[in-house]
């Protein structure tokens, strides 16, 4: 009876684990996306506060990469890292139409990447 109550906790605790974990990254990737869309309004607008907003958001992203390292894909956060850094750099140059497309694309990843760590029965069959 032992052994079944240390399962049962155990699977509860790994549960408990996953189901924050995914609530983290939703409420992490809805911050990015706000933070995206705000940096598109002041880089269309032509404020010069967007580039540094643009940095501030790739350090966040950076800030929590050993986690998303070790809960996501790898590949699904070198793409993200990589689309911020192109963004900050076609802002950089003055393209403010291009960094826009580019914000685009990393908001629609951002979501899917929180969508695939919902817990939902076709992300575990």
């Amino acid at each position: 009876m032992k052994r079944l109550w240390t399962a049962l906790l155990l699977l509860t605790v790994l549960l408990g684990g996953s189901l924050s974990s995914a609530i983290r990254l939703e409420q992490f990737a809805a911050g990015l996306d706000t933070g995206l869309r705000q940096t598109d309004v002041l880089a269309l607008s032509g404020d010069p506060e967007a580039i540094p907003a643009l940095r501030r958001l790739l350090a966040d992203w950076e800030a929590q990469s050993a986690w998303l390292h070790v809960t996501l894909r790898h590949g699904d956060i070198d793409e993200i890292r990589s689309g911020l850094e192109e963004a900050l750099r076609l802002l950089e140059l003055g393209r403010k139409e291009d960094c826009s497309a580019a914000s685009a694309r990393i908001r629609c990843q951002l979501r899917l990447l929180a969508r695939m760590e919902q817990l939902r029965w076709e992300n575990l069959f």
